[in-house]
């Protein structure tokens, strides 16, 4: 007896966010890294990361904006009522493939 396993589908939106997310961490990474860094070349190195990094960020940053995936000055609040309205909805897309 085979059971069926729900799939899971990575929407673009997950993508982008997930994108945002880790492109973020880049940049608190190389900040980091260039507080600590004593040596002039590595720090000139990490710095010309870090621009590279930031401009990345914002480029992700602008097309989850442009395709309402995120918006900077939303709420917390709202926030999570927006997870939760998601969260339902893959709840019930997954109840739907089960059935």
């Amino acid at each position: 007896m085979t059971t069926a396993t729900p799939v899971k589908t990575l929407t673009e939106k997950a993508i982008a966010l997930d994108m945002l997310n880790s492109a973020k961490a880049g940049v608190m990474a190389y900040s980091r890294a260039i507080n600590e860094s004593q040596n002039p070349q590595l720090r000139a190195a990490l710095e010309s990361q870090l621009r590279d990094a930031i401009n990345f960020q914002n480029s992700v940053a602008q097309f989850a904006i442009q395709q309402g995936y995120y918006s900077p000055q939303v709420p917390p609040q709202q926030l999570v009522q927006q997870d939760l309205q998601e969260a339902a909805r893959v709840i019930g897309q997954a109840n739907q493939t089960m059935a």
